[in-house]
């Protein structure tokens, strides 16, 4: 495969998923009866963070290896709830203490990076590369998951918050890390609307009938 190419003019592919740390068609595209039977029999690895467990702004602002930042995003812009993530990174001005990646595409495992990721421990191997080398090695958001929990049963989602320093995964709930972005935005400039109370006063005042 030529790796420089437009990811829109790649061929077809088989949507993947993890199942117990490996990669497997994704039951849903493949319609394979034995794949169907095996899923049932397995939870799916939850990658949720309790709203008191999220980094607090302290913890933000300490640099992760080689004096990067400790957080860093998995995004794509095809994907509606990742680019949501994006934009309420930009928009509340945290593009210099959270580092982020964005997939150029989907393949036939999952997600992928062509350049390789743009943080620890993956950006190493990127790093290390010799000058020899014309192409950079592309990445696949899978590892994440993997290095994450090596057993996971998950779908290979973004967006994904990625703890560099501990080496886990923070979460890949969009709603979750929204939420995380507003209150640290409101940490650092405490003047600044918290973008998770006025979303929820909107669903509020819907739920609540007010056709007015």
């Amino acid at each position: 495969d030529d790796w420089n190419s437009d990811p829109r003019s790649w061929g077809g592919y088989v949507v993947v998923k993890l199942r117990e740390g490996m990669i497997v068609p994704h039951h849903s595209f493949s319609g394979v009866d034995a794949l169907k039977r095996v899923e049932k029999r397995l939870l799916p690895t939850t990658f949720r963070c309790a709203e008191s467990a999220f980094p607090k702004w302290s913890d933000v602002r300490r640099h992760g290896p080689k004096d990067a930042p400790r957080y860093h995003l998995f995004v794509a812009e095809a994907d509606p709830s990742a680019l949501s993530v994006m934009m309420t990174r930009t928009l509340l001005g945290l593009k210099n203490v959270l580092s982020m990646d964005v997939a150029d595409g989907q393949s036939g495992a999952g997600w992928v990076i062509l350049k390789g990721a743009g943080c620890s421990p993956w950006k190493e191997e990127r790093d290390r590369q010799t000058d020899d080398v014309q192409d950079d090695e592309p990445f696949w958001l899978h590892r994440v998951y993997q290095l994450g929990d090596p057993l996971c049963t998950a779908e290979i989602e973004v967006p994904l918050l990625w703890d560099a320093v501990e080496e886990r995964i923070v979460s890949n709930d969009s709603w979750e890390i929204i939420r995380w972005l507003s209150e640290l935005a409101a940490t650092a400039a405490p003047g600044s609307v918290r973008i998770s109370n006025t979303v929820e006063d909107v669903i509020g005042r819907k739920g609540g009938g007010d056709d007015n």
